[in-house]
């Protein structure tokens, strides 16, 4: 007898590569939907120039203005949920340890000249 859960797909067994794709989707997608939403209908990039300039007492305006945009609550619930259900869940991330155990291994000898060491010399450190 089939029983419908809510939050599992089955998929065929893939490689690395696939189940990586497949388990980072959600991430991929629910960061370009709430980006979209923060630029586009809740004219966050604006407020975040003006930040950056240092304006803080424009900033609080601009906070305080926010639920009049068109639609604010919408947007604001339709962000906050995509947000909170994107992060993959364990089972999806277990193709993606392995791609990253891979992205390692082969970044690893072309940083690893870059990488400097430091010597501490610990017999001078006060103990207080």
């Amino acid at each position: 007898m089939d029983v419908l859960q809510l939050g599992y797909v089955e998929t065929q067994q893939t490689d690395v590569v696939r189940d990586s794709l497949i388990g980072a989707a959600p991430l991929f997608t629910g960061g370009l939907f709430v980006a979209y939403a923060a630029i586009y209908h809740l004219h966050l990039l604006t407020l975040w120039e003006v930040l950056r300039n240092g304006q803080f007492d424009l900033f609080w305006s601009g906070i305080t203005l926010l639920p009049q945009v068109k639609d604010f609550y919408v947007w604001l619930y339709l962000t906050f949920t995509v947000s909170s259900t994107m992060i993959p869940s364990t089972s999806d991330r277990y193709g993606m340890d392995d791609a990253w155990a891979g992205c390692d291994a082969i970044a690893w000898p072309c940083t690893s000249s870059r990488r400097r060491s430091v010597d501490v010399d610990l017999s001078r450190a006060a103990i207080e």
